[in-house]
């Protein structure tokens, strides 16, 4: 189960909403949240760097395939948009 390799990863489900996880991976850093509908995942944080730590964790407990950024999650179209960190 995804729920219980997430957790094992160091995030945990929002009070919210079961589907929703989040989670500080490198201390000091923004958090990546991930959510999750049935097989399909998405995720993001403010810091590249957290959305590598969390591929590399997550590559490293289940087969998964890295298809870059999201343009459609559950037939919503995103446009993503970078803007730089506040430091």
């Amino acid at each position: 189960m995804i729920a219980k390799e997430l957790r094992a990863i160091g995030l945990h489900q929002t009070q919210h909403d079961d589907c929703l996880f989040v989670g500080e991976l490198i201390p000091g850093k923004p958090p990546v949240y991930v959510a999750l509908y049935i097989d399909d995942i998405i995720y993001f944080s403010a810091d590249p760097l957290v959305e590598q730590q969390f591929e590399k964790a997550l590559a490293s407990c289940i087969a998964v395939d890295f298809m870059g950024e999201a343009n459609y999650y559950l037939g919503t179209h995103f446009d993503c948009i970078a803007t730089p960190m506040e430091m």
